[in-house]
């Protein structure tokens, strides 16, 4: 009797603990000095940066909706963020971390005739876990080191350029990944992931991994360069526009 006292003791202490430690994650928010800096304008979060450029800003768990973000956002943490509605406009992201948060109803805005750089950089990014909804103007964006590892991205699009860009295990379902006007994708890899009624494509295709993916119902597009399509499933969708330069297609079931 005495040991299945402890026993239980033992457990109850840990379960106790699982659920202070659950709590403590759960409630943390973001750091509300950062959070009025980031909203005070661009001369205030560039000075910040420019004084504090090896702190990453914390805006964990933020919401934010119907807002147009317009500057240069480096080293900020967005973790489990919520985004709505929200407007692009010649932003730069450099090193951010979006890992678990929800981007919902993004846009690129662009105004004709303006002659500065209104495309949106995504740079040196991480959105592991996170959640891409309803976005189908993200676009034109470039996109360099960026990790999409387990991301769910679901009635997109995303569109421009691509390079040295992860979407291992992600969910892409009723969306565009896209290098649009003769740019091309560049190191992509699509290993484990899984396709549905998407549209992957560019001018060129080099050095894409399709390897262990399954791809139905959806169009992969573009001239290709060493692409790996191994024990993957391609079911119910069309290859347009193809030559394969040493590419591979071993075990593949089409």
């Amino acid at each position: 009797m005495k040991r299945i006292k402890k026993i239980i003791i033992v457990l109850l202490i840990t379960l106790l603990v699982l659920l202070i430690t659950l709590y403590l994650v759960t409630s943390y928010s973001y750091n509300k000095k950062h959070y009025k800096i980031f909203n005070k304008g661009r001369s205030d979060l560039s000075i910040w940066q420019k004084k504090n450029p090896n702190t990453r800003m914390d805006l964990t768990r933020i919401r934010i909706k119907n807002q147009m973000l317009t500057y240069v956002y480096k080293n900020i943490d967005f973790k489990y963020a919520k985004f709505s509605n929200i407007g692009f406009m010649g932003a730069k992201f450099i090193n951010c971390n979006f890992n678990n948060s929800i981007l919902k109803k993004i846009n690129v805005a662009t105004l004709y005739g303006v002659k500065f750089d209104q495309r949106i950089l995504f740079k040196n990014m991480s959105f592991i876990n996170a959640k891409i909804i309803d976005s189908l103007q993200m676009k034109p964006i470039i996109f360099e080191n960026v990790n999409f590892y387990k991301a769910k991205i679901i009635n997109s699009f995303l569109g421009y350029n691509f390079k040295n860009v992860s979407f291992r295990k992600a969910q892409i379902i009723k969306s565009g990944i896209s290098g649009m006007w003769k740019n091309i994708l560049t190191n992509i890899d699509f290993s484990g992931s899984y396709i549905f009624r998407s549209y992957i494509g560019g001018y060129k295709l080099i050095n894409v991994k399709f390897k262990n993916s399954s791809i139905n119902n959806s169009y992969i597009v573009g001239l290709t360069r060493n692409i790996n399509f191994n024990n993957s499933k391609i079911l119910k969708s069309k290859l347009r526009a193809f030559r394969f330069f040493n590419s591979s297609m071993k075990n593949t079931i089409i």
